[in-house]
């Protein structure tokens, strides 16, 4: 037999297997919420977080539109210089990691092992939430994409790390490092580490200054009570002393007036305490620019505003953050954005989008500009 029709057979064979398991995933993810263990994941993680109930079901069904299999197959070829990468190239593990402070995420990294064909290994952190009601219905539901998805690393047993041959991970660029270096050697060279990195927010004259403007952005600050990377925790003001004060007290006053809307009833409203790396960095970085800083505190939200005189010094002030930065959130006059963004994008941004936007991504968006599958490939 021809060996090109032996490779071609056994390519259409491997992508046919694929594309029934991403199949699968997206029924499932389309169709959970009608489920009661869709309910039951959004209360644990309430109970757990105190996140606001219609918050974790909205991340729940973008997490859903993220992980649809026409996204993940798009993603696999776009992040594949334009061609359906060969089987043999691919790992046949990935082990996956992800803090559960985000809701979904882990999904999500289940969904970037199932698209290059692979098992996924998962080890559940101990704020994770939402994995167990998912599976929990995965036998009865897809078994197919059950097969797929090994729990590991529970019960007093260790990680296999042996058996990854590829790593998604979600946490601290410490914990990162430290998975690197527990991985077989070629794996560690196949890690999609989404680590610390920083949301900010840039406001200028000609943003609109009304309830519904200064409530989007709010609800940017506060969803999830700041964790994750979205969440702006740096607002840039660009501008006089005026224009920086107007802006100021609407961002102050509607962080104070949105913080109910994101906590569950009964929840304990105090200022978060960051974990002391990330403290000493954010505050180092704050330090270095003193003169135009200042903090505030509104319930958990911290957020550090930093007065720039123009929008040429934007960048400058930007690149204190280095490698921090990911999504920009931008409330300017519609004539500005363009440069801006573009200032924003070469300083490091990964992402620019508008008030309201900043925890909803578009599906294709490459996470924190490394892509979703690309670093699975090698």
């Amino acid at each position: 037999m021809d060996r090109r029709i032996g490779h071609a057979e056994a390519m259409t064979s491997f992508v046919d297997e694929r594309d029934a398991i991403l199949d699968a995933l997206e029924r499932i993810l389309r169709t959970w919420h009608e489920h009661e263990s869709f309910d039951h994941a959004v209360t644990e993680t309430v109970s757990r977080t105190g996140y606001a109930a219609a918050d974790v079901a909205a991340q729940l069904r973008h997490v859903a539109v993220r992980c649809r299999a026409e996204v993940l197959r798009e993603l696999l070829v776009d992040e594949h210089d334009g061609v359906e990468p060969d089987p043999a190239d691919l790992p046949s593990t990935v082990l996956v990691l992800a803090s559960g402070g985000v809701p979904g995420l882990v999904i999500e990294g289940i969904a970037s092992a199932l698209a290059v064909g692979a098992t996924a290994l998962v080890r559940p952190s101990r704020d994770e939430t939402i994995l167990h009601h998912l599976l929990g219905g995965l036998r009865a539901w897809e078994p197919a994409l059950a097969d797929r998805i090994e729990v590991v690393g529970t019960g007093g047993v260790d990680v296999p790390w042996n058996r990854a041959e590829a790593a998604v991970v979600f946490g601290s660029n410490e914990t990162i490092a430290r998975v690197r270096e527990l991985l077989p050697a070629a794996a560690s060279r196949r890690v999609a580490g989404y680590g610390s990195r920083q949301g900010i927010a840039v406001l200028a004259a000609g943003a609109d200054i009304d309830a519904s403007w200064a409530e989007r952005l709010a609800d940017d600050v506060l969803t999830f009570r700041q964790r994750g990377c979205m969440s702006p925790s740096w607002i840039f003001v660009v501008g006089d002393d005026a224009t920086a004060d107007e802006l100021v007290s609407a961002i102050g006053r509607e962080l104070a007036l949105g913080r109910t809307r994101h906590l569950a009833p009964g929840v304990e409203d105090h200022i978060a305490q960051r974990r002391s790396s990330d403290a000493d960095v954010l505050g180092a970085i704050a330090a270095g620019m003193a003169v135009d800083s200042t903090a505030f505190h509104t319930g958990d939200a911290r957020v550090t505003v930093v007065r720039v005189p123009t929008i040429d010094a934007l960048g400058t002030h930007v690149a204190h953050l280095g490698s921090l930065l990911q999504t920009a959130v931008v409330a300017t006059g519609i004539e500005d954005r363009p440069r801006i963004a573009e200032i924003l994008l070469d300083s490091g941004c990964t992402r620019v989008c508008l008030p309201g936007d900043a925890h909803w991504p578009d599906p294709r968006w490459p996470q924190d500009g490394i892509g979703r599958i690309a670093p699975l490939l090698g």
